[in-house]
């Protein structure tokens, strides 16, 4: 969703909820193919999706249910916080970057994208990880949950030793998902060109 500055921070994250989910990621095997992404600018980073409304039926292995079930009380605290009271999770992704990758630039190009709030929270990184755009970059920090600009050209970047993990989240007002539905309207159409995407 385009907001009027590239991310801000939205609130402070209770360490024990972010515990299990490190450890799960930081035993994942980001390399093994089971992660692959296929949009082009993103081709380089990893990628585990949770089943949702907008997601094809997925099948996970062993490793990766443990990070999905690792993150639930994550996300049930970020659902249940009042600025999110009335919002539907749309959409969740456990993100990885390999050290010394930086993603393509682009601008989320679906409909979803334009409709929902995209949050991120850090698991794993470093001070070499930062969210860039064509005005600014910046390190997100362990232990604070972000809205990002996902709507305007960004990119990422680590330049680091060890991968870097996130936990990037799409929601949206309940009465706005309903009416799509009603609508019929198809959540990952494109609403930009895809470009390169």
């Amino acid at each position: 969703m385009l907001i009027d500055s590239n991310y801000r921070v939205l609130e402070t994250i209770p360490t024990n909820l972010l515990e299990e989910i490190v450890v799960h990621c930081k035993q994942a095997m980001w390399n093994s193919g089971l992660y692959d992404r296929f949009e082009k600018p993103l081709a380089e980073g990893k990628l585990l999706e949770f089943p949702f409304p907008i997601a094809k039926e997925k099948h996970y292995t062993e490793e990766q249910r443990n990070i999905l079930v690792a993150c639930r009380p994550l996300l049930n605290w970020i659902v249940d916080l009042p600025q999110f009271k009335n919002y539907k999770w749309i959409r969740g992704e456990v993100a990885t970057l390999p050290p010394g990758v930086e993603l393509g630039w682009h601008r989320d190009p679906q409909w979803f994208h334009d409709n929902c709030v995209r949050l991120h929270v850090p698991i794993i990184t470093n001070e070499q990880c930062v969210q860039l755009w064509k005005d600014c970059e910046f390190h997100m920090e362990c232990g604070y949950l972000y809205e990002l600009n996902n709507r305007v050209m960004h990119s990422a970047r680590n330049a680091g030793n060890d991968f870097r993990t996130h936990l990037i989240l799409d929601l949206m007002p309940e009465a706005k998902w309903i009416a799509s539905r009603q609508a019929n309207i198809n959540p990952v159409a494109l609403v930009d060109a895809p470009g390169e995407y």
